[in-house]
């Protein structure tokens, strides 16, 4: 550069010119060393590791990489990259915040901080950071999908399926087919959820877990037998998955074969010993047998795995009474007495208002119906137990259960927030809040109540 400049067509006075070309040396060479600095092979070298699968190895390249030049920006961009690969996200975060330091109108990088936080559990913050880079006028179906994915853990159900448009506009990919239908079935529009599962089939024919969604989406629907078509296709695809034999064993159960449908059970325990999910569908159906006493060890075996299983806690608790039934009490026989004669009755002035069935009664008749899963008169022996006791807790968190059964998640998580007024230490009551929390996609709140169940626990 300091040649170059000799070439110029500039005026310049005689004392300044030995100065302007000295300045022009150094700007030359500050030039040349920053050039030979930036750690192009390095950079390459960890793009074709990451291309190949080694993540690992890209990581190591790209941190030989920063520790020659810390301040190179495209480095850690690139480096940011990968240890969001690797599920490091704070670190990514850090290397993004380094990236965008070097280009703060960097979209992809603001995208990949939001989809770090929206992996932490920082929805808020995920979705900030997403608007942050919308402004600067990024388009993408992974902006979208992910503010999307964010708005669906914070409830806001509305902006998540326009986002979700957006994103299939842009790329009308299986993934998103797929969440835009499990969002349609907590939404309840199975029939909507039911057309976007089977846009994702028709990309992915062979994915097993696309079926099992679906045969969930046409059980809610009473559509019984397409929903075991699709978990026999899971089946069939993908025999060594054992949430598909669970769930075709669930409708085996539902449709009364309960050989076929503990003989799926089974499998499915073989196959993953520690999935309660399993333990408790095969409780179920050997109840329904008559089997109370393996179907009390089978609740038992999933509580050991899950003790935040309130359904299985619900089940395990009828069983046990019919198991255990309160002795019963014979009177004695009665002494004959000559009659005393007979006097004119008075009339009473006070109606008789003791009620025939008293509130304990309804609601252990609302449990064993709940049980059985007759729901709808479950839910009118707890209203009626709550009519006579209206602070009888245990009613109010009855009431919840079969409402969380019968997937009326927000009636189910007003239920029981009464039953924890009534009493702040009830710890089912936080657990059954928690399981209709989770299933209306309330992650966060979900998470609250399974700690507040804890400590409930713990301190009782």
């Amino acid at each position: 550069m300091g040649v170059r400049a000799a070439t110029l067509n500039l005026k310049i006075t005689a004392p300044v010119k030995p100065l302007l070309v000295l300045i022009l040396c150094l700007c030359g060479c500050l030039f040349a060393a920053t050039s030979e600095s930036i750690p192009a092979k390095e950079l390459q070298d960890a793009q074709r590791e990451m291309e190949a699968g080694n993540p690992q190895r890209a990581l190591e390249l790209l941190s030989q990489a920063i520790a020659a030049a810390p301040e190179y920006g495209p480095a850690h961009e690139q480096r940011a990259r990968v240890l969001f690969a690797l599920g490091k996200f704070s670190e990514a975060i850090t290397d993004a915040d380094e990236a965008l330091r070097w280009n703060p109108i960097d979209g992809g990088m603001v995208t990949l901080r939001a989809e770090c936080l929206r992996h932490m559990g920082e929805f808020e913050e995920a979705v900030r950071e997403y608007d942050r880079a919308a402004a600067m006028r990024v388009d993408t179906a992974d902006l979208y999908s992910g503010r999307a994915a964010a708005a669906v853990a914070l409830g806001h159900y509305d902006k998540a399926l326009e986002d979700y448009d957006r994103a299939l506009k842009l790329r009308p990919d299986a993934a998103t087919w797929r969440l835009r239908g499990e969002l349609q079935i907590r939404l309840g529009r199975e029939q909507a959820a039911i057309g976007d599962i089977t846009h994702a089939i028709m990309l992915e024919p062979r994915n097993a877990e696309l079926h099992l969604l679906r045969a969930d989406a046409f059980e809610k629907m009473d559509r019984h037998q397409e929903a075991l078509q699709d978990r026999d296709t899971a089946v069939q695809m993908d025999p060594n998955l054992p949430r598909a034999w669970v769930a075709r064993g669930e409708s085996w159960n539902e449709l009364g074969l309960r050989d076929k449908a503990i003989s799926d059970l089974n499998e499915a325990i073989r196959l993953d010993p520690a999935l309660a999910e399993a333990w408790f569908a095969r409780g179920t159906a050997k109840s329904a047998t008559g089997d109370f006493t393996g179907a009390a060890d089978d609740l038992k075996r999933a509580l050991e795995l899950r003790a935040d299983y309130p359904e299985a806690k619900a089940k395990l608790a009828d069983l046990e009474a019919r198991l255990n039934p309160p002795a019963v009490v014979v009177a004695p026989a009665p002494v004959k007495q000559t009659p005393a004669p007979q006097v004119a009755p008075q009339t009473s002035t006070t109606p008789n208002t003791a009620p025939s069935v008293s509130a304990e009664e309804h609601d252990a008749r609302g449990r064993k119906l709940t049980s059985g899963g007759h729901l709808t008169e479950a839910i009118a022996e707890f209203d009626a137990a709550i009519q006579l006791r209206p602070d009888f807790a245990q009613a109010w968190n009855g009431r919840a259960y079969a409402r969380l059964r019968a997937r009326d998640y927000r009636r189910a998580i007003a239920d029981a927030t009464e039953a924890i007024r009534l009493n702040p230490h009830y710890a089912d009551a936080y657990g059954v809040r928690s399981a209709a929390r989770r299933a209306a996609g309330d992650l966060a709140g979900a998470q609250a109540d399974r700690r507040a169940a804890a400590s409930a626990r713990e301190a009782h």
